[in-house]
């Protein structure tokens, strides 16, 4: 490898501390990619992970995204055909290669690889480096058409691949921990999502997924991101620490006739954890003897969580004025005058099974 220049030298310096920030594979891949381009001019920068073994899916970006079914379908068909796979499977991994150095231009354009793949994206010659060992092989690419890689080109890339090397085998090491702690988590019966600094679900757990799914009753659109009530007021709680208004955050409280979930969330600057709270509220089995209607044991069911009437009204989709119609029946059948002494009375043979919060609410309001 020659010596860098001072130019290049700093350029390099700047990519190094954008590669170093990544912390997930999709952020290691974008950031490879654009620092490559920037490192050495090329029409395009690729990064693809196969996992020989066959267990983890094919992984494969590129900056342009070029990609097509297509394309995709060359790649797995013509791969063992690449100068440079076949020069690691031969020799071992030297380092970044240009493919116009390790085969004639005549012999590379009788391949099905650069007839199927490089002449459809014109492309005429390309460096690439291995940036992890099989079983799970990692690649790093540049390519370009018109005109051939030097040796400078090379070097630079050569200057850059190990630290691509120490990243990836960071980003690899944080998805192991996470992916532990979220076993963890769900084998203690926590339910956590976190947000990146866009909002979009960085981790979760499943059984969190599964009271999201429940309460908020809708897809998350995009997948990626939580129904927009969660998303709102988790914005609006940000709004307020960064206005210093800490002492203004609030607890969300979604009711609904099966339970009641409370959401706490926590601010990181790149990150935002969300802790969510079930309680399951004990009325199929202490209202099933009383003489009201379906509806009207959902409502007492809220009740004993507390909620209020517009509360109630949103989650069974209905009026508050027709909720209060439901609770002067209610009070009626059940022969009382108030939302604790309803509940009192629904819940007299089952208060052992209630929350204790919800217990001593009741009664201290009667």
């Amino acid at each position: 490898m020659g010596t860098l220049s001072e130019r290049d030298a700093r350029k390099l310096l700047t990519s190094l501390q954008a590669i170093y920030a990544a912390r997930t594979i999709e952020q290691f891949a974008h950031i490879a990619m654009r620092e490559m381009l920037n490192l050495v001019p090329s029409d395009m920068a690729a990064y693809n992970e196969v996992d020989l073994t066959g267990r983890e899916p094919f992984f494969n970006r590129t900056l342009p995204d070029v990609r097509t079914p297509e394309l995709d379908a060359a790649f797995a068909r013509h791969a063992d055909q690449h100068p440079g796979v076949r020069r690691l499977v031969r020799f071992g991994d030297p380092g970044p290669g240009r493919v116009m150095e390790l085969v004639t231009r005549r012999e590379w354009r009788r391949t099905g690889m650069y007839n199927e793949m490089w002449r459809p994206l014109a492309t005429d010659d390309q460096i690439v480096m291995f940036i992890a060992p099989p079983p799970r092989l990692a690649a790093a690419s540049v390519s370009r058409g018109g005109r051939d890689y030097g040796d400078v080109d090379r070097d630079l890339l050569g200057a850059l691949r190990p630290h691509l090397r120490v990243a990836r085998e960071t980003v690899a090491a944080l998805a192991r921990i996470q992916s532990r702690s979220e076993q963890l988590i769900d084998h203690l019966g926590g339910h956590v999502v976190v947000l990146d600094r866009s909002d979009a679900i960085r981790s979760a757990t499943r059984g969190a997924m599964a009271l999201v799914q429940r309460y908020f009753a809708a897809p998350l659109r995009p997948p990626s991101h939580l129904p927009e009530p969660l998303l709102l007021w988790q914005r609006a709680q940000r709004q307020l620490l960064a206005a210093g208004c800490d002492h203004a955050l609030r607890i969300l409280v979604a009711t609904r006739p099966f339970g009641t979930l409370r959401t706490r969330a926590i601010f990181a600057p790149d990150e935002t954890t969300l802790i969510f709270d079930h309680r399951t509220t004990p009325a199929t089995t202490a209202l099933a003897d009383l003489p009201l209607t379906d509806r009207e044991r959902q409502i007492v069911g809220c009740l004993a969580d507390g909620a209020t009437n517009a509360s109630i009204a949103a989650a069974l989709d209905i009026s508050a004025l027709t909720v209060k119609k439901h609770l002067e029946h209610i009070y009626e059948k059940l022969g009382v005058d108030s939302r604790a002494a309803a509940v009192a009375r629904a819940f007299h043979g089952a208060l052992l099974c209630m929350p204790l919060a919800m217990v001593m609410s009741a009664l201290l309001d009667m």
